[in-house]
């Protein structure tokens, strides 16, 4: 419990930090912004593509990612540099202590804007896959997810990629996910009238 204390602290000066950051925020003439993300092997998962309004759904990502037991969770400073032992512990996985610093660095402003996370995996690291971001109509967002296989041969490692993009909330309405394979695109917000 006491190491549960410790992490919710953690969040609350991350937070307080991010509020107080240079505003990074886009101008009403950009539509959108992305972030760098590394892909990574078998990471960047219990979660599904979706769209974070605030810091405080922020925060709640962070603690979804997180992954502890309450009486083995890690203390404050394995945020940052994670334990490198194996003792059978729940410790947060090292591409998400990455995740949630590159997020902490983008310096988004959620008075103004939101970010969109696109979780992706593919079986192979050796499919090559990017994200194309563009603006349909005046006020859509669509995000495609692009993949193919390099020619060679394939290897059975699993590839998990994060894509970020932030938006400008009051210019874009709609938020679309196109990923291979699906007949249709997946709304992951649409502004109610």
């Amino acid at each position: 419990m006491r190491n549960l204390k410790y992490f919710i602290l953690f969040v609350l000066v991350v937070l307080i930090r991010m509020s107080f950051a240079t505003d990074a925020s886009l101008d009403d003439s950009k539509m959108f912004r992305t972030i760098k993300m590394p892909m990574h092997v078998l990471a960047y998962e219990g979660f599904e593509s979706q769209v974070i309004f605030s810091n405080s759904e922020l925060y709640t990502f962070f603690s979804k990612i997180y992954k502890y037991s309450e009486d083995t969770a890690p203390p404050p400073s394995s945020l940052i540099e994670p334990s490198k032992s194996n003792e059978g512990k729940s410790r947060l996985y090292q591409p998400n202590v990455e995740l949630i610093s590159i997020l902490q660095s983008a310096k988004i402003n959620f008075n103004n804007e939101a970010l969109v996370l696109i979780q992706h995996s593919e079986s192979s690291t050796c499919i090559k896959v990017k994200l194309d971001v563009t603006s349909k109509e005046p006020s859509t967002l669509i995000c495609k997810v692009d993949s193919h296989a390099t020619k060679g041969l394939q290897n059975m490692m699993w590839a998990d990629y994060c894509f970020a993009v932030v938006f400008n909330k009051r210019n874009i309405t709609r938020v679309e996910l196109e990923k291979p394979g699906c007949d249709k695109n997946v709304v992951l917000y649409e502004k109610k009238p």
